[in-house]
């Protein structure tokens, strides 16, 4: 795991609307076609302007996503809090350094004003922050026992591969919400973005 996906995620939005890419999944750190030969289109609300074409998923896609995501919990859930959290401080600094550029994107996409789209990016970047900030303090608790010589605790582990399916309105944000907890408890994720802003 070397983080550098997140980067190369972020720079294909830059092009978006500039150029006849059809924009592929990304699944396992390497963007794939997919199964399927169709495609839609993400339009701005306000003009009617084509901003990009998406390969549609299938279920066999999500298949592969998730055999993916399940091969990559096995090494994931394995580091710290700490460690998984280094990971996250490197989205918190994408985000914050690109905040006018995903702004934009998400003014086109959602035909939002320029401030909620900046108010969209920054949302996501104060939770990938919290999230990040909070894995130095490792949730547990200690419940008194009825026997006196033990006490009981909970510990919290990871689950598995959370799917994150999210809405067009606030297309950073929500999907940080749900994704850096997540990521930083040790599990992994598959997101599939509204198709409205995909």
């Amino acid at each position: 795991m070397d983080g550098s996906g997140y980067s190369t995620v972020f720079d294909s939005l830059s092009h978006m609307g500039q150029d006849d890419t059809v924009y592929q999944h990304y699944i396992g750190g390497e963007w794939t076609d997919g199964e399927s030969t169709e495609t839609f289109e993400s339009e701005n609300p306000a003009t009617g302007e084509t901003l990009g074409t998406f390969q549609r998923g299938t279920e066999a896609d999500i298949d592969v996503a998730l055999a993916e995501a399940d091969e990559a919990y096995e090494e994931w859930r394995e580091l710290s809090h700490i460690d998984r959290a280094e990971y996250l401080w490197d989205i918190y600094h994408e985000l914050r350094e690109r905040t006018e550029e995903l702004a934009e994107v998400v003014t086109k996409e959602c035909g939002k004003e320029i401030s909620e789209g900046r108010a969209d990016v920054i949302e996501a970047y104060h939770m990938v922050e919290w999230a990040a900030g909070d894995a130095r303090h490792p949730k547990g608790d200690v419940i008194p026992s009825e026997i006196p010589a033990k006490d009981a605790y909970m510990r919290r582990k990871p689950r598995g591969v959370v799917g994150c399916i999210t809405p067009w309105n606030f297309p950073v944000a929500i999907p940080f919400w749900h994704m850096a907890v997540a990521l930083v408890e040790g599990n992994t994720v598959v997101w599939k973005p509204a198709e409205q802003t995909p």
